[in-house]
């Protein structure tokens, strides 16, 4: 392992913010030692995170459907989902789960196909990249049985209410669940998560930027990119007493434990 990369577990390259230069961000991420995943959210992402995966040399792919466009699955789009996650350089499934914020999918058409995501994660022993959002609940009852089959599981944005985090921190820690912390972290009014974020044990803890969203503050541009991992290092270890050095080192030797190394 290359102790002094970064690892971005979670980031979207196949998004319409990087339509004209994901390449060049891959490759300024990696000049700023930056290893990415990308993360679909839809069939047709799925396709264009691999085709990433194998252009830029420090990116990995996860491909599978938001859980607000899961209602633009059947049968055959699904079996394409199957087949490309089968790919080499596709090392996790996602992003899945629920997400009642939004009104586009009805819940009862996202669990049936969050959990058709879980069960292909188990077969494939990929680990499931998880979107939690107003949904907390029955996000942790649906993975909680597949655990114990080896389901692993990272927390992609991992954040909950005042009265939800605390549980679903003792949900994460009992389960070896993984927690993907990000730019929220760094927003002064996110404060149930900057205490918590404290608590997370170190082998449980990973760092992404759900590139190009939620940009670290303070906010220089408006579009996040992979890079963005150095400034929630500092203040993750700003938080957690520590160097900015020994949480690259920890997160990243967490996100090949669970990943793999590339």
């Amino acid at each position: 392992m290359t102790d002094s990369y970064y690892v971005d577990t979670h980031c979207h390259l196949d998004s319409k913010h990087f339509e004209k230069d994901a390449v060049e961000v891959a490759r300024r991420a990696m000049a700023h030692k930056v290893k990415m995943l990308t993360v679909a959210a839809s069939v047709r992402s799925s396709y264009r995170v691999q085709l990433l995966a194998e252009e830029c040399p420090g990116v990995r792919a996860a491909v599978g459907v938001h859980p607000t466009d899961a209602g633009s699955l059947d049968d055959v789009s699904w079996s394409e989902i199957e087949y490309l996650a089968g790919h080499p350089l596709v090392l996790a499934i996602g992003e899945t789960g629920l997400d009642y914020y939004w009104k586009d999918c009805p819940p009862d058409v996202q669990k049936t196909w969050f959990q058709k995501h879980i069960d292909l994660a188990v077969a494939l022993g990929k680990p499931l990249s998880v979107h939690a959002r107003d949904s907390v609940s029955d996000v942790l009852a649906m993975i909680e049985p597949r655990m114990a089959d080896g389901l692993k599981v990272i927390w992609h944005c991992f954040v909950a209410g005042k009265k939800e985090i605390g549980p679903a921190l003792e949900f994460a820690v009992r389960h070896g669940v993984y927690l993907g912390v990000g730019g929220l972290v760094t927003f002064d009014d996110q404060k149930p998560l900057r205490e918590h974020s404290k608590e997370i044990p170190d082998k449980l803890l990973l760092l992404e930027t759900d590139a190009p969203y939620l940009t670290p503050r303070p906010k220089k541009v408006d579009r996040n990119e992979p890079t963005g991992v150095i400034r929630t290092a500092e203040v993750l270890a700003e938080l957690r007493c520590t160097s900015p050095e020994a949480i690259r080192d920890l997160t990243t030797a967490n996100a090949f434990r669970v990943l793999g190394e590339w």
